[in-house]
Parts: structure tokens; sequence; C-alpha cells
């Protein structure tokens, strides 16, 4: 999978072996931006998922979208006991 972002050359991982490895534990702290969709709710499971909604300007005009921030599970936990001090 390559896209204009990505140089000549350059191999970059599947799209299957990206959101395969978003699945696994990690240990560190993980987060995932962009807007809902059934892929990363599927694939996410036990992430925490924070969404806020925004007015974006697009060729069309403004239209109100809702983007999406995912935490892996280490970072849901750590953001809630930085709340909670």
């Amino acid at each position: 999978m390559t896209d204009e972002t990505t140089p000549p050359g350059a191999s970059t991982p599947s799209f299957d072996a990206v959101h395969a490895a978003l699945g696994k534990e990690f240990c560190e702290l993980v987060a995932l931006s962009g807007y809902r969709n059934d892929l990363y709710d599927g694939a996410l499971h036990g992430w925490a998922r924070v969404e806020k909604s925004v007015r974006a300007a697009g060729q069309r005009g403004t239209v109100s979208r809702t983007e999406c921030l995912w935490l892996n599970p280490a970072l849901a936990n750590a953001s809630a006991l930085s709340e909670a001090a």
C-alpha cells in the first residue's frame, strides 16, 4: 500500500497488518485519531473512544463532523488516574 505521501521505493505495512497490530495488547500509551468508522470500532475492542463535534470547512461549505480519539487501555487508565489525582 502506497500513496502520494510515501517516498519512492519505501514500503508501508499492509492495511490489514496495521489494523491487526492495533488489536494487540500494547504496554505503551497509544492514541489513534480519525473519524468514527466500523473498522476501528470493530478492531479496537477495549479501547476508550472520545468524540468531539467540530465544524469543518470544505469545498461544499461548512459541515459538522465528529472527530474521534481512540485510547488504548494503558492510555485510558493513565488518563483516568491523572484526572483522579
